[in-house]
């Protein structure tokens, strides 16, 4: 009788681990990245993130307009940009102690805005509200703000 309780307890824990594992897989895209549609074009969407991301002070390294690099190798997409956005202040809280380094290759923070077939505008990026709870508090407390402020810089644009 106790080899099948123990046989029925151990069915039991690796199915509901299987299950969690497939829900997982499932659902992470829908919770790693966050997508809107924006309220204005391609063009102005761009534009009004430059002119809000100067407002609230940050900076914009680069942008990169995937679209046209890639019709350079002979390809063709819908238009899409990727734009980088930093705040130095929050830069540095995270690349003065080298502990804290490991997250740099999420620097600075990403912004994709791309057009779909039926013209829309979408923008898209990275949840990193979500990704900062598995990070000490110093490390969390800067993509939270970080996050709270690029949040705000899409606010101008997003649906």
């Amino acid at each position: 009788m106790n080899m099948k309780v123990f046989l029925s307890g151990l069915t039991g824990l690796i199915l509901g681990a299987i299950t969690t594992l497939i829900i997982l897989y499932l659902a992470a895209p829908s919770m790693l990245f966050i997508e809107h549609e924006s309220r204005l074009g391609y063009s102005e969407t761009i534009a009004a993130i430059h002119d809000s991301s100067s407002a609230e002070g940050w900076i914009i390294p680069k942008q990169y307009k995937l679209d046209v690099s890639l019709a350079k190798a002979g390809y063709e997409v819908s238009p899409v940009s990727v734009i980088e956005l930093c705040k130095p202040e929050h830069a540095y809280k995270i690349l003065a102690e080298d502990e804290y380094r490991l997250v740099s290759s999420m620097m600075p923070c990403r912004v994709a805005v791309y057009q779909k077939a039926d013209g829309s505008t979408v923008i898209s990026r990275m949840n990193t509200g979500l990704l900062s709870r598995v990070f000490d508090k110093t490390v969390r407390d800067v993509m939270t703000q970080a996050t709270r402020e690029t949040n705000k810089i899409l606010s101008v644009v997003e649906r």
